[in-house]
Parts: structure tokens; sequence; C-alpha cells
């Protein structure tokens, strides 16, 4: 596995401070840390959140992006071709892609679009058509009910599309890369190898998490194991473990540019595959497979700890709300009995747009309960954006917060038609 060193290092100034950028990553575990020491009423939910973020997202990413980058390799399979393609098959791939049940897909089509390699209209697409890990709940519990929330999102994710390219053009919002792209071939970074311990036990997290994360996807409880004389839950001390390795590696690693160029640009990793071959040592010691292998591996883990991060913070952010002000989700709905028929769509779409996949939980599990009707469901799959609105924030937020708005016009169209006309 391979990383890039940094050779010079820009500085961003905050409060009359200059500092490197890279130390405004490691200020990140420094605030975890505080949370933790000095919220001790947080500090059970502070364990079960990062635990979850990782149990529920980080694993279903990181498998995700494994078998795009290995159909990258084994089928020739590349998504940044796209570019080339008529706006109507960006779009349609681009659905599809998010309507796959949890946020792989729809990560993987919003890295391209910072990258500039799809359109804005396939960005809108992709997060109109994305459920979220709430699909995993509904087709669980309700089969036929969801895949006709995922066949709804698809159509509805393509109509809306071939609408916004209608109206805005293939240009509109286009993410540029060509500085990205002088950048890297004029100061090419040096690539060092990552310590072998440091990707088995990232790998090895992952292995065991797996099993943990379907289990959970489903909504099937794991009970406590006795170990050393306590009642340990598995899923928690793994998902920490995993967790706090993500955000420790993320927040350590040394880049010669932002780490947006390395998770929505390939270029550094492609870059670095030439300079693999001629490595001092390394390329005797290793065969093409294997060392094809680690630079898969490199942009997984890569990926996947910069979206970590972000799912960790909206997580933190988003509890911690809800511990000190006692507000609850399910009152919203529980809580309106009077006029609640006509209120129920607007309040699915609402919390649609609440970053992650928690809220969006909560719904279709009102849902399943009886409590809510299934406009307000179809309503929330439409606007909410998942965990992919992390990366989107991250990479291109000025077009993550329009397209999250276009998306809650035919969230509340199909939600309000629901409701009245069937």
């Amino acid at each position: 596995m391979y990383q890039t060193t940094s050779i010079k290092t820009d500085t961003v100034k905050f409060a009359n401070i200059s500092m490197p950028k890279r130390h405004l990553r490691v200020a990140m575990p420094i605030l975890l840390i505080i949370l933790y020491s000095f919220a001790p009423s947080f500090r059970t939910n502070f364990l079960a959140t990062i635990a979850d973020a990782y149990i529920n997202v980080g694993v279903f990413v990181a498998l995700t992006l494994f078998i795009y980058y290995t159909a990258e390799k084994v089928f020739g399979f590349d998504i940044s071709k796209l570019k080339t393609k008529p706006a109507w098959q960006q779009i349609s791939i681009a659905s599809i892609l998010g309507a796959l049940p949890g946020c792989g897909g729809a990560i993987i089509v919003v890295s391209q679009y910072a990258a500039g390699h799809i359109s804005f209209s396939a960005f809108v697409a992709v997060l109109i058509a994305t459920m979220g890990d709430a699909a995993f709940l509904i087709l669980a519990k309700s089969p036929k009910v969801g895949m006709l929330v995922i066949l709804t999102g698809i159509i509805v994710g393509v109509i809306s599309g071939l609408i916004v390219d209608k109206i805005h053009g293939s240009d509109f919002l286009k993410q540029n890369t060509c500085s990205n792209e002088a950048a890297i071939k004029n100061e090419q970074p040096e690539i060092l190898p990552v310590p072998h311990y440091q990707a088995f036990l990232w790998l090895l997290l992952l292995i065991v998490a797996t099993p943990f994360t379907l289990l959970s996807a489903f909504q099937v409880e794991v009970a406590p194991i006795s170990l050393f004389g306590y009642q340990a839950e598995l899923p928690l001390l793994i998902g920490v473990a995993a967790a706090v390795l993500s955000i420790s590696m993320w927040s350590l690693l040394p880049l010669k540019f932002s780490y947006k160029s390395l998770v929505a640009e390939d270029s550094v990793a492609n870059k670095s595959e030439n300079k693999l071959v001629k490595a001092k040592n390394h390329a005797n010691q290793c065969h093409t497979k294997t060392s094809s292998f680690i630079q898969m591996t490199a942009k997984v883990v890569h990926d996947t700890n910069f979206i970590m991060v972000w799912v960790i913070i909206a997580f933190l952010l988003f509890e911690v709300f809800i511990h000190f002000t006692g507000f609850s989700l399910e009152g919203l709905f529980t809580g309106n009995k009077a006029g609640f028929l006509w209120l129920a769509p607007l309040l699915g779409v609402v919390i649609g747009f609440l970053p992650g996949c928690g809220p969006q939980i909560i719904v279709a599990s009102l849902y399943l309960q009886g409590v809510v009707p299934i406009s307000t469901l179809l309503g929330n799959a439409i606007s909410n954006d998942g965990d992919a609105l992390f990366p989107a924030l991250a990479l291109a937020p000025k077009a993550a917060i329009i397209a999250t708005a276009y998306s809650a016009i035919p969230a509340l169209i199909v939600a309000y038609c629901v409701q009245y006309f069937f």
C-alpha cells in the first residue's frame, strides 16, 4: 500500500495563524478526544456512534469500492469514460448505481463528478436515486415495497436528471480538473510504502467486521459475549477499533496534494503505478498481480478513510444534538396527529435533507411500524442523499447543496401525488 509524502505543503490561515493544511487533519482526533474526555454523559453514545459509522457505512463503502476497482481491473470497466457518452447514458448509469442498497454506488459516482468525469445532471440523478442503508431494512422487512421504492428512485432520478440537463446543459457546475492534472504532471509525488502492519490491521478489521455489517443491515441483533469476565459487544469493539484506525490514518497521511485530489481524481494513484514498477527493491520482490492488488487496496483505504471521517463528524453532531436537547425525530410524527396526514410527506422530505442514513432508517422503521404512510417513505427516499452527501459536501460543496435542493422538487411531487391519488 502506498501514500504520498509532502515535498511542499500549502498553508491555511486562521485567526492570523498560518499552518500547513495537513495539521487541520491532525486536529480532528484531538477534537474527538476532547469531546470524549469532557462529556462523560455522552461517552457511551460516543463509542456507539463511531462504531456505528464504521459498521453501517465504512464497511459497505470499502466493499463496494473493492468490487468497483476489481471490475476496472478484470473487465476493463471504467466509469470515467462516461464523460464521452451522451447525457442520457450518464444519467441512467448514475441512477442505477445510486439505487443499489447502501451508499457505495452513489459515492463512486460522486467521486467521479468531483473528478470532472460526469455531468451535474448525472450527479443530481444519483443523489435522487439513492436511498442509502435504509434500503436494506425495507428489503429485509418488506421486499415488494423495497423494490417499489428502488425502482421509483431510478425512474425519478433519470427523469429529473434529463430535466436538469435540458435546463442547464452539460457544462453547468462542471468540475475542472485541469489544475490538478497540471500539478501532478509538473510535480510528481514521491511514493513511500505504508507500514505493513497498518495495511494488515486495516484489512483484518474490515474482514472481521463484514459479518456484523450484514447482520446489522438486516436488523439482526448480535448478543453480547463473555470476554475476560465482561459482557462484550463485538460489533462495538470492532467498530470502535476500525473507526479509530481510519481516523488516525487519515489525519496522519502526509499528502503533497489535497485529500480531495487523492479521492476525487485517480491521477495520483495512477501516476504512482509507473513509479511502482521502477521502485527500488519493491519491483524485484512483487509480482504484477500483487502490485495491482496493493494499488487497489491503497485506493480503497484512502477513499474509505476520507468518507469515514465525514460520516463520523456528521453522526456525532447529530447525536450530540439529540443527547443534549432531547429532540426526537419520531416525535415529529407521533406528536402531530392533528392534521398529520397532509404534513407527513413534507416531514419525510425535510428529514431527507439531513446527512447520513440514520434519520432515513428511522423514517423507514416508522413506515414498517405503520406510523407513517408510504408517501412519507417515498418522499424521504427521493430527497435523502444518504452517506453520499458527505464526500459530495467535501469535494463539491456548491454542487452538493444545489443538487440536494433540486431533489426536493421531485420528492414533494411524488410524495403528494401518492398521498392523494393512489
